[in-house]
This record gives C-alpha cells, structure tokens and sequence, in this order.
C-alpha cells in the first residue's frame, strides 16, 4: 500500500511539472501597444490573460513638423518627423505625438516583420484635418535580435495591411505621390531583390483567404496572389471611401468579411455585408442598437458590434435582427487604454489591449 501510496503522489508531482491544462496548450500572441505617459510602446507577447512579456520596446516621441518631408506629396505639405523622446510636459499640451512607433506585425517562423513610423502626414486643403497618413518603413528581426529594414519602399497606416507576407514573398501598397491614396501594390521577395507590380492607383489593401483585395476609385476588387483574374464586386452599388483628412470611411474590413454602410441621402443609413468566401451580400439590420461592427458570423446568426455613448465604448453580441444578446466590454477609450485586438463571432472570443496585457473573453 506504501508503494502504491509513492507512486500516485510521484505521478502527481509529474503531472504539476509538466501541465496538461489549456493554459499550458495556449499559444503566446505577439501584438503591437501603444504608449503613453506611464506605458512603454512597442512588441510585447502574452499568452491571452497572462502575463506580458516585452519583445521590442520604442519610446513615445514628440514631433514636429519639416520643410523635407521624405517623400513629396501632391496632396499634403503638412508633414511631420520624430523630434525627441517625449517628457512629461509634452502629454499636456497639444502637441503632435507619435505614441504608436510600431503599428502592425507579423510573425513569420522565427521572424518578427513590423513597420516603423517614418513620419506623419495631414490633409492640408479646407479646414479639416482629420485621420493622418502616418509613413511607415517595414523592419525585421530575426531570431538573434539584429533588426534590418526590408524595403526602401513606404507604405501607409491607411491601409488595412501595409503588409503580409506570404510564403517567399512579401506583398505591400507602395506609397507613390500621394499621402492619402494612390498606391501600387507590389509583390516582392523578401530580400527585396525582385519586385513585381501587381496593381496601380489604389486607395486601400488588405490580403484574405489567399485572394488580394483593393479599392480602386470607390469600387471593391479583387484578384489573385499573381495578379491575375481581376474581379469587381458588382452587388456593392455604393462609392466606397476609406478614412481620410476630412472623414472616417464607410466601410469596415473583418476577419471574413467586408461590412460598409450605405447612405440614401435621408435619414435612411442601411448596413451591408460582404462574405469573402462566397462573394455574396447579405443585408444587416437597421443600426439603431449599435455602431460599429466587429465580427458576422451568418451561420450563428450573429454578431459582435460596438455601441458608444458618451466617452465609453459598450462591445455586445448581436442576433441578425439587431437585438443585444449580451454585453461583452465596456470601457473608456479615453482613459483606460483599452482598444480591440480581435474578435471572432465564429470562434466566439474577444481579445483586448489593457495597457500592455492582452486580454480574452468568450462567448
């Protein structure tokens, strides 16, 4: 009996050793953060919940504005350039900050590609000035830590993927003479040796399901990762805009989807919805309960959208007729430092940024 009493409790010794849990299953997400005053900006990882690990910290940067932009612009001369680290003065007073150094990244095996901001650009023409472009050079860190700069190219955070890279090849948006539009989309190999023009004259791009997706003079097309088999998404009869120096854009790109609005010219405001895998569009209810929309899953009958009132953000789940099934979030995107990382209405999980944790919640 001792010696069965030994081996059970050396079996559960082993068992704390070496967990089983789902925790322990969990893979450890990279995501970019956004500085401020008390928050290092830059890479950090973390298993969802758990504790953040910095990967590459920057430093929140004031800026100021220069006569030698680094590219020169036909819509634009405002342009703004890192200055110095930011000091305590600088978060109060209206000054132009540069809190979000690194914006978007990828991991590739061992590899980490991410952008840096180069420098910011604003809408000079009337009196708006609106959603900047903020220019950004593409880096990467290997797996020893040297970092190097991947493409003499730059790119847009007006994009929705100012890159992806896709097995050998890296496809990106190129800036060409404009901040807040016309760009090219380039395929290129990873050494930058061998680029490959797929497409002029954009607005927007972004990469799903194995297939390039863009905008082109307020219409949806799409194409295939050589270029070819060039598609316009006839259904959608709206001119389509994305954020600008004057105003936000009527459409919003999903992990499966694309979600716009489509204004009659009255009080009417009907929302659409674009499934990348069919190709079909699908009608939304009347956004009267909520605002912006997260996530859709057509087969659940359901999806994730936002609701703002006042300085809070409230993230509910949704049925197809716009009725609230439950509240998810609720927080101050003013104070709290909270945004969205993703959300699945399919796989039914919301992951958020708190200051440099990320965290997870299921439905």
């Amino acid at each position: 009996m001792r010696k069965y009493w030994i081996l059970l409790c050396t079996i559960f010794i082993l068992f704390l050793s070496f967990p089983l849990s789902s925790h322990a299953a969990s893979k450890e997400i990279y995501y970019t953060v956004k500085g401020s005053s008390k928050i290092s900006p830059g890479i950090y990882k973390a298993i969802p919940n758990g504790k953040p690990v910095p990967v590459l910290k920057e430093k929140v940067y004031k800026m100021k504005q220069t006569t030698k932009p680094p590219l020169n612009f036909i819509d634009t001369k405002e342009v703004y350039i890192n200055e110095r680290i930011a000091q305590a003065a600088d978060y109060k007073t209206n000054v132009e900050l540069n809190n979000e150094p690194i914006q978007y990244i990828q991991v590739v095996g061992e590899n980490i590609y991410f952008t840096k901001l180069l420098a910011r650009a604003l809408l000079t023409e009337g009196y708006c000035r609106g959603t900047p472009s903020d220019i950004l050079e593409i880096y990467k860190r290997s797996s020893n830590g040297k970092i190097t700069k991947v493409i003499s190219d730059k790119v847009s955070s007006l994009t929705a993927n100012p890159f992806k890279v896709i097995g050998s090849y890296i496809y990106y948006a190129k800036i060409e003479n404009e901040a807040m539009g016309n760009f090219t989309i380039i395929k290129s190999t990873l050494d930058g040796k061998k680029k490959q023009v797929l497409y002029k004259g954009v607005t927007d791009f972004w990469i799903a399901q194995n297939q390039i997706y863009f905008i082109k003079n307020g219409e949806l097309y799409w194409m295939g990762l050589d270029g070819k088999g060039v598609k316009r998404a006839s259904a959608i009869q709206s001119e389509l805009y994305g954020d600008s120096g004057c105003a936000p854009g009527n459409y919003f790109i999903l992990d499966e989807g694309f979600h716009w609005i489509e204004d009659s010219g009255d009080t009417t405001i009907d929302y659409y919805y674009f499934d990348f895998a069919s190709k079909k569009v699908t009608k939304l209810p009347s956004p009267t309960t909520y605002d912006d929309v997260q996530s859709i899953d057509l087969k659940k009958n359901r999806f994730v959208a936002e609701k703002f009132s006042g300085s809070y953000a409230i993230v509910g789940l949704y049925d197809l007729k716009g009725k609230l099934i439950k509240k998810l979030l609720t927080y101050d995107y003013l104070k709290s430092e909270t945004y969205i990382y993703s959300v699945s209405a399919k796989n039914g999980q919301l992951l958020y940024i708190q200051g440099t944790s990320l965290k997870k919640i299921t439905f």
